[in-house]
């Protein structure tokens, strides 16, 4: 099976409409053993906020 946990959020510096998202992907065997791990960065558009 594979899990995939959201580790960081923050904001872009060069792109308001946009953060920077670090995911840790992990691959488990049948035995629950982690067999692979990697961390993987993503630019994201980021939502519209609510009115307030």
């Amino acid at each position: 099976r594979c899990e995939t946990e959201v580790t960081e959020l923050k904001p872009s510096k060069s792109r308001p409409n946009a953060g920077i998202v670090t995911f840790t992907h992990r691959l488990i065997n049948q035995r629950d053993e982690i067999v692979c791990q990697c961390l993987r960065t993503a630019l994201i558009e980021r939502r519209a906020s609510p009115p307030q």
